[in-house]
């Protein structure tokens, strides 16, 4: 076998072999910031979850708490001592 044939192979298997380790490399970090980048938005995303429930069950427990005192206001404006002390309280 001529040897520039077997040079020219020489460099060529290890062109081959070094640009796959360079990829192999380039791939794993991808890899690694992909799945960093997942587990944030992951992470977000249950964050976000979260202060929807709690709003929604604020805003349910404002709500109620509302229809509670608008009940009471009800029930003590038919009192006549209410709406007796109202009359003053205008009148004044």
């Amino acid at each position: 076998m001529d040897p520039r044939l077997i040079a020219w192979l020489v460099a060529v298997s290890l062109a081959i072999v070094s640009l796959s380790s360079l990829m192999g490399g380039r791939q794993t970090k991808l890899m690694i910031a992909l799945r960093s980048y997942v587990a944030s938005q992951l992470e977000w995303s249950r964050k976000r979850d979260k202060a929807a429930r709690l709003a929604q069950i604020l805003a349910r427990e404002k709500a109620e708490d509302e229809a509670k005192q608008a009940e009471m206001v009800g029930e003590a404006s038919s009192d006549p001592l209410f709406a007796k002390y109202h009359e003053n309280q205008e009148a004044a």
